[in-house]
């Protein structure tokens, strides 16, 4: 039974079925830099990343992946370590970490949230009886499992050990958004008024100065 993305909130069985569905992808089709939304399941995870104004993601090679871009007002974009955040208090109060109060205290801490380098790696490993493309992290016990839309789309579901619903997120690949086409699926496109800032040629920031939260 085909199910449509453009059902949000999926259920999370209804969101495996369509993931299911998706054919695989190969590590080197990742390569180049994409723009990240959330695909809701009701997860507790949902619209967090959003609020704190993430970017998506970044693929230099099978060993060098960059997981968790964020936009900052001046247009750059800065490389995030996933091990310095405390992603289990936020799965365990969700509301808390989407409040204003904490946007402001990421804000004003990501110079601390840095990565000093790449987070993660690109390999083909066999999920759901499909082999594919899968983010797997160097400090985190979490992967991201990845299917193909098309040429510019994949799907995501990551999957940490601890957390029972698996989070479903959604990649269109620089550039492609930009003629509106991944709001076809009505799930949230990586835009709004925090992205405003004209980012194409902006390059990842492993570290340096971060004087505009």
């Amino acid at each position: 039974m085909a199910v449509s993305l453009a059902e949000s909130p999926l259920s999370t069985d209804r969101g495996l079925l369509r993931f299911d569905d998706l054919a695989s992808v190969d590590p080197d089709q990742m390569t180049g830099r994409w723009r990240g939304s959330g695909l809701h399941t009701r997860h507790p995870l949902d619209g967090l990343l959003e609020w704190l104004n993430w970017y998506g993601k970044s693929f230099e090679s099978p060993e060098i992946v960059h997981p968790l871009l964020f936009l900052r007002r001046n247009g750059d974009i800065l490389s995030i370590d996933l091990a310095r955040l405390p992603l289990h208090w936020a799965l365990c109060r969700p509301m808390l970490a989407r409040s204003r109060a904490a946007r402001k205290l990421f804000a004003v801490s990501r110079y601390l949230l840095r990565s000093s380098g790449a987070t993660a790696r690109l390999r083909k490993i066999e999920h759901r009886g499909v082999a594919s493309a899968a983010i797997v992290y160097d400090r985190q016990p979490i992967i991201d499992y990845l299917r193909r839309i098309d040429d510019d789309r994949v799907v995501g579901l990551m999957d940490m050990r601890s957390m029972p619903q698996p989070f479903f997120f959604l990649l269109a690949r620089d550039g492609f958004e930009r003629a509106g086409c991944c709001c076809e699926l009505s799930v949230g496109c990586p835009s709004g008024p925090d992205r405003e800032a004209e980012v194409v040629e902006a390059s990842v920031i492993p570290g340096g100065p971060d004087e505009h939260p």
